[in-house]
């Protein structure tokens, strides 16, 4: 333009055809334009050169394609109906099908006029007639962003694509507008968290020991996943999936009650808890009685806690007819955490875990924290530096906030007297059951099922076998200990050691040593009553090099007398 002038002057100076004012003028106009270039120069250079906002879309306010009544409206400049009004009005009337096809409204006028309108507020096919704008510009399309701190509305930018809350932008500070949408990879690194509840649009996170709700965006989340916030932490900006040291769960298990052997007292009372409710609920309701909401099963060491927690799971799911077992096992030292929250964050997330399975399923999960005294233990014992302050109350803060029949907890423990009591009262731990050693029947019961599937010698049955290696196992010669008390002196012997694990853990030694013994001799025989007495004899020694104090004090207690000693068995 300003090239433009000056030619033009030049060419005036030369063929002299106009006068001196319009000479004078063209100059004028070119130090104008000068000036204008000069000015624009100037703005376009603070624009590229001033820094860039990062800002997150928190929602998306499409453009308004018909009006609605109550809205305030004028009549559109270069409408048919111009001139009609030149004031503000409102809209009166629902918008309605006229004669000719189109939708109409009526809008009353300030300065008193009534007339009706096409509806429309855009320009489409289905109507050319658009006689109304919006007083306010709030059917223009726009933006809600989280920006510095504060909530602004900037225009939807017409180049912008597809922009969905929870997308990350460039903002230029002067013009407030969206200058760019911004790519995952492109986005300001924030805060990583970790998600503990997810609501449709939005998800809960735990940051810095809290728990902050923040927008879900266009990011796939899941309970327990590892997310980045963007720097305002107001949206997840991506996600990096699950950590890989934290408490794991497992839904899979398909143990039944007749894969248990022995601990018969046990299983009923545990069947009573958990199936009896939905098997005959028309008895409950009648009694006004409510399912157990937790069970306590306490005792030594490998003898069936955990069987009968899986078993109790897949007691659930075959009374409500689904395949879903929703059996999570929880080891309790997993859940402990050295950061200040984590510990309660986990606590949190398993449970809810149980609520998503009864949402989907429509049954109860089986929630078994195995090793309870871990997390659990009495408060100001003094132990873990008294961690158990806040994890305690987190614990008792879920079970007491976890609705009728979503999950049944099962806590498994060989110190019960450790467990803090306000875990262990009625209403939180309804029933406590213990699950103690076998005896000779079930020993056998126990080697039977263990033996079932396991080539014999010809001449022998899984019965006798059974039969013959508890007798072993329980004899008088398997002598480990000799125990004083405050009545007398007793033997500890094999047989008050013995646990569903050792008796498995003895089929096991015997079918190593048939193996061993059948490579040698290259021909298959099958199980011996040598191998499993041999695989006895190992057990045995095994357990005479032990420190057995413990199991000395336990057959102390077991006869009601008062433990002063024991002496190893020569």
């Amino acid at each position: 333009m300003v090239n433009e002038i000056a030619e033009a002057v030049e060419v005036a100076k030369v063929t002299e055809k106009v006068t001196a004012d319009q000479v004078l003028k063209l100059k004028e106009a070119l130090e104008q334009a000068r000036i204008e270039m000069m000015e624009m120069e100037s703005l376009i250079g603070q624009i590229t050169a001033m820094p860039l906002d990062h800002a997150v879309v928190t929602s998306v306010h499409h453009a308004k394609t018909t009006v609605k009544v109550g809205d305030r409206v004028m009549i559109r400049p270069g409408s048919q109906f111009e001139g009609q009004s030149y004031d503000q009005g409102t809209v009166v009337t629902r918008p309605a099908k006229g004669g000719d096809g189109q939708t109409w409204v009526r809008v009353e006028f300030d300065d008193g006029d009534v007339n009706e309108y096409h509806a429309a507020l855009v320009d489409d096919k289905a109507s050319r007639q658009v006689d109304l704008v919006l007083v306010d510009g709030s059917g223009e399309a726009h933006v809600t962003i989280f920006l510095n701190g504060r909530l602004v509305d900037v225009a939807y930018p017409k180049d912008g694509g597809k922009i969905r809350p929870g997308d990350a932008v460039l903002i230029n500070r002067v013009t407030s507008g969206i200058v760019k949408l911004l790519g995952h990879d492109e986005v300001v690194s924030g805060p990583v968290v970790r998600v503990s509840s997810v609501r449709d649009d939005m998800v809960e996170v735990e940051s810095e020991g809290t728990t902050v709700a923040c927008l879900r965006g266009t990011v796939d989340v899941k309970i327990g996943d590892r997310v980045l916030l963007d720097p305002a932490k107001v949206c997840v900006s991506k996600n990096l999936g699950q950590p890989e040291s934290s408490f794991r769960v497992s839904e899979g298990t398909r143990i039944t009650w007749d894969m248990i052997g022995g601990l018969q007292d046990a299983k009923m009372e545990v069947q009573e808890a958990v199936e009896m409710p939905y098997t005959h609920p028309a008895v409950y309701a009648f009694y006004n009685k409510k399912p157990a909401k937790g069970i306590l099963l306490y005792g030594p060491p490998g003898c069936g806690k955990t069987m009968l927690g899986k078993a109790a799971a897949t007691a659930v799911a075959m009374v409500h007819g689904t395949g879903a077992v929703g059996f999570f096992y929880i080891k309790a030292p997993e859940l402990l955490n050295k950061y200040v929250g984590e510990t309660e964050f986990n606590i949190r997330s398993m449970f809810e875990l149980c609520k998503a399975h009864k949402e989907q399923h429509g049954h109860p999960a089986v929630l078994f924290v195995d090793e309870a005294d871990a997390l659990l233990n009495r408060r100001g014992s003094g132990i873990s530096s008294d961690v158990d302050r806040t994890i305690v109350p987190a614990f008792l803060t879920e079970m007491d906030g976890l609705e009728d029949s979503a999950a049944i907890v099962i806590l498994a423990t060989n110190r019960h007297d450790t467990l803090d009591p306000a875990v262990l009262r009625d209403g939180r731990i309804d029933r406590k059951i213990r699950v103690g050693r076998p005896g000779p029947k079930e020993c056998a019961a126990i080697l039977e099922m263990n033996l079932d599937g396991v080539p014999l010698a010809n001449g022998s049955t899984h019965a006798e076998l059974a039969t013959c290696i508890a007798e072993d196992i329980f004899g008088e010669h398997r002598h480990l200990a000799d125990v004083k008390t405050s009545v007398g002196q007793h033997k500890l012997l094999l047989g008050h050691a013995v646990s569903g694990a050792m008796v498995a853990g003895v089929v096991e030694k015997a079918v190593g040593l048939a193996i061993r013994r059948d490579i040698s001799t290259k021909k298959s025989r099958g199980l011996e009553k040598d191998d499993l007495s041999k695989a006895v004899e190992i057990t045995f020694g095994n357990a005479r090099q032990m420190d057995n104090r413990e199991l000395c004090q336990e057959l102390a207690e077991s006869l009601g007398e008062k433990y002063e000693g024991a002496k190893r068995a020569k």
